[in-house]
């Protein structure tokens, strides 16, 4: 039966930021993808059908129903009637007089997939599984800058969850200002001074006191970062609303924040 869902809104206010997940369990995933039927668009179905591994074309299949169906939640929208077009790096767009003010943002890490939604000029969101740290680590030693480079080595044992933290927080900028990670390993210097993110080179377009930066961890073992700039100062606290789709109940103690260049309070 094809996807079409009552059109309905969730109201985004000026400080909130929406983050969706897949659901945890396996049925709940199933479910969602049987209830697809309809629901891409002619070059989504192209590009699902492409993939030779039916693992890839199951995640990018569920990339998708999340991606429409947290849009639509927000717009009052079918999920199946939302067109895309897709900027230079292949990130989806929406038109402006669709969207309006909402910013969005997508990752997946293993099974699990976010999207990031919020009224702003720009937002980029990045999910890791917590272990590539050692990995992630490695580059680090390479490619951050050497002030970084000088705060990780002095936290010992504790380098590696700061170095893949750093990197999520590098992923989720570049996103939102359309650039790719290995342009910015470099570019983009940040620190962190325990639970607080401080720039140590110029924000994308803007001043840090227009960013929210945010790193913790999803689930224990995923680390989630998000970069939202707004048009003006970000003087009051920022609330963080979770979202699952399926029937799933919403768990905002799934989320554990450690670090953010303002105020955020999960809701």
């Amino acid at each position: 039966m094809p996807f079409h869902p009552k059109p309905h809104s969730k109201p985004v206010a000026e400080n909130d930021i929406h983050l969706w997940f897949l659901p945890a369990q396996a049925a709940q995933l199933e479910r969602l993808c049987a209830a697809a039927d309809g629901l891409l668009a002619p070059d989504e179905r192209q590009r699902h059908q492409s993939f030779r591994h039916s693992g890839r074309a199951r995640k990018f299949l569920l990339g998708r129903i999340l991606m429409r169906r947290a849009l639509a939640a927000h717009l009052a929208a079918d999920a199946a009637e939302l067109r895309f077009s897709y900027g230079p790096t292949g990130r989806p767009e929406l038109h402006r007089a669709i969207a309006g003010e909402l910013v969005f943002s997508f990752s997946h890490a293993g099974s699990c997939a976010v999207m990031a939604i919020a009224r702003g000029e720009r937002i980029g969101v990045d999910l890791e599984m917590s272990e590539r740290a050692s990995t992630v680590l490695g580059i680090a030693r390479q490619f951050y800058s050497d002030a970084e480079k000088r705060q990780l080595g002095s936290h010992g044992a504790a380098a590696a969850p700061r170095a893949i933290a750093l990197w999520g927080l590098k992923e989720s900028i570049v996103k939102a200002s359309g650039s790719t990670i290995w342009q910015g390993l470099s570019a983009v210097r940040l620190a962190l001074d325990g639970a607080h993110i401080e720039w140590l080179s110029a924000p994308p377009d803007g001043r840090a006191a227009n960013w929210l930066l945010m790193c913790g961890c999803y689930r224990g073992d995923r680390a989630l970062a998000l970069a939202l700039q707004r048009e003006q100062p970000m003087s009051e606290a920022q609330k963080i609303h979770i979202h699952s789709l399926g029937d799933e109940p919403a768990n905002a103690g799934c989320l554990k924040i450690s670090s953010s260049s303002c105020q955020v309070a999960v809701a």
